[in-house]
């Protein structure tokens, strides 16, 4: 597997984890049904995390990629 095709792979599964926490039009999230349910703050202080840190990993990666595509390292490397 080239590192295009690692990348982009990565990039799909954290997509598809930032929409499995948040929702999207089409399909209700964990966030909507733990409110719907009623969890426990912590619960839903942990799912509202977990969404966060997916979402940072999302634009570190899509960064990678941005940074690969060009030929350039990315800028993780330098500090």
């Amino acid at each position: 597997m080239s590192m295009e095709e690692h990348l982009t792979l990565l990039i799909r599964n954290s997509e598809a984890r930032a929409i499995d926490l948040k929702g999207s039009k089409k399909v209700k999230g964990l966030i909507r049904e733990a409110y719907e349910y009623k969890m426990p703050e912590w619960f839903m202080k942990h799912l509202k995390e977990l969404k966060n840190s997916e979402e940072k990993w999302l634009k570190e990666l899509q960064e990678e990629q941005r940074y690969f595509r060009q030929g350039l390292n990315p800028p993780f490397i330098y500090g």
